[in-house]
């Protein structure tokens, strides 16, 4: 059931609730939700087509709260709805309710339309004042409730705009240079190679890290080209097709599909068939229920395919798709009766902010009480991220527990970077360019580094040592004149780092690529690699 399907209790009913009736509140909630979902299912031939309307998610949470001894006005959002119904009608109340359903409960959409609708209550009190003390009482619950139970409420939205604004906004823009993934495909129904793109919500682990990407994939008709190599009956990792995560003979992975196919080439002769060893390893996935994951049937043998062999002459295509992958290069593969078709290599588009773990992290009884929001990228939804980190568990039990908004707010910087701490990836430029180069922040706006350095101490410290702004030597690894540096500008560093290292935790990728060559005006061990921000 959606987190939204209950979106919370307010009210002076709740307030003395024992954890245990809240969970037999939820439980009833979900059994009548399930009967709800079973009873559409039966109207319409046993297939469910569709999720709970609005007056259908009402009447269960009316139905539960009578049961358990409670109104309908401790549904936090029931007060709203019915102010919304009474000036635009039941469509506008449906078309919201979809758009709050539709969130799950949490991630930043959610946080987003759940402020809107606090702020267009604001507004019908400020504007009516026959509805001010309705939206004043109802205020007063939700704020009561959501400070109780550490529902995320707008006290979070708006400092996490802060964050969100721009985080948002990145991440978007991310995703039109997230790095695509380039299996090969087989043709196997005969109508041209096909693929889905994001939007079908398939779900792979690409790189082998643990985390399933949301990725384009292969239509059912068709079939990727795999190898099963630890012999485990399912194909696990991006390490099992033939792409760009494909290990070679030599320890490095190929840089295409095609190239890691032709590895396997033992005579030479730009075939893969019968005489090469690998050819018996060789199976057709055919991924007919969409899900990127490997069921009962969905692997076949080449033979079994009635393929005799794989061409590696390729033509390289470079064709766009409307669904976001791409055709990068295109050859084909032989069938028993001599006929032909076609096998490409497609780059995938891939979404690195939508993600899965393949295995999730047990919650402890003591973390279960704790507020909650979904993860995204590396980084695991909150209370997972407790269960791997003191330093999460503790900040989120301060928020919890805080007495004001303002002890909330003063949280949230720390709360959300431990967050991302949890990812695993480097906190900051630096880290990731230890023993290689030498990070040097040149500008952040209008604020440039040369105008935040004390020169008169810098010029002093090189006259009195060996090092130069031009020589240095390889024992040196910070940036050239950084103990010299303003405190505001150490502070424009951090506080960038800081948002740089959430984006990047939470979308899944870096977003900066070092460069593989060096700058001239480094010494023999160190270089210099300047951000202008």
């Amino acid at each position: 059931m959606r987190e939204t399907a209950i979106m919370g209790m307010g009210g002076d009913q709740c307030r003395n609730l024992t954890p245990q009736q809240i969970d037999k509140i939820r439980t009833d909630m979900a059994d009548k939700t399930l009967e709800k979902y079973k009873e559409i299912a039966d109207n319409n031939g046993g297939k469910l087509d569709r999720d709970l309307t609005y007056k259908e998610t009402k009447d269960i949470h009316e139905r539960v709260f009578q049961d358990n001894g409670l109104g309908l006005d401790n549904w936090t959002i029931n007060t709203p709805m019915e102010i919304i119904r009474e000036r635009s009608g039941d469509e506008a109340v449906e078309r919201l309710w979809e758009k709050l359903r539709d969130t799950g409960g949490d991630g930043v959409d959610a946080l987003e339309i759940n402020q809107r609708l606090i702020e267009l209550m604001d507004f019908y009190r400020d504007q009516i004042p026959e509805m001010r003390d309705r939206i004043d009482k109802w205020r007063q619950h939700f704020d009561d409730f959501s400070e109780k139970w550490g529902i995320v409420t707008d006290t979070w939205k708006k400092h996490f705009d802060d964050w969100s604004k721009n985080i948002k906004e990145w991440w978007d823009r991310a995703k039109n240079w997230v790095w695509p993934r380039d299996p090969i495909l087989l043709d196997l129904d005969g109508d041209g190679l096909e693929t889905v793109g994001l939007a079908s919500n398939v779900y792979f682990d690409h790189d082998g890290d643990g985390i399933l990407t949301r990725t384009g994939w292969v239509g059912q008709g068709d079939a990727l080209l795999v190898w099963d190599r630890n012999g485990n009956g399912t194909i696990d990792t991006g390490a099992e097709l033939f792409g760009d995560f494909t290990p070679l003979p030599n320890g490095t992975l190929a840089p295409n599909g095609f190239a890691a196919l032709a590895a396997l080439d033992s005579n030479g002769d730009g075939i893969i068939d019968a005489s090469d060893p690998a050819f018996a390893e060789l199976k057709l996935w055919r991924d007919a229920d969409q899900n990127g994951a490997t069921g009962a049937g969905e692997l076949i043998s080449l033979a079994d395919a009635g393929i005799v062999s794989l061409n590696l002459a390729h033509t390289l295509k470079n064709q766009n798709l409307a669904n976001g992958n791409q055709l990068t290069r295109e050859g084909s593969f032989t069938r028993t009766d001599g006929t032909t078709s076609a096998m490409g290599e497609f780059n995938l588009a891939t979404d690195t902010f939508n993600t899965k773990f393949a295995e999730q992290i047990e919650v402890p009884e003591a973390l279960k009480t704790l507020p909650n929001m979904q993860g995204a990228g590396n980084v695991r939804e909150l209370r997972q991220a407790a269960t791997q980190s003191d330093g999460v568990a503790s900040l989120l039990a301060q928020f919890q527990n805080a007495a004001t908004r303002a002890e909330q707010k003063a949280l949230l910087d720390p709360l959300l970077s431990a967050w991302a701490d949890t990812s695993g990836m480097a906190k900051n430029l630096d880290a990731r360019a230890q023993g290689q180069y030498i990070i040097q922040y040149e500008a952040f706006g209008n604020d440039r580094r040369s105008d935040h350095i004390d020169s008169v101490g810098f010029v002093a410290a090189q006259t009195a040592g060996p090092l130069t702004f031009e020589g240095m030597t390889g024992a040196l690894s910070t940036d050239i004149g950084a103990s010299y540096l303003s405190a505001h500008y150490r502070e424009l560093i951090d506080s960038w780092n800081q948002k740089l290292h959430a984006l990047e935790a939470f979308n899944g990728q870096y977003f900066f690529n070092l460069p593989d060559g060096k700058s001239q005006t480094a010494s023999t061990n160190d270089a210099i690699w300047r951000a202008v921000i």
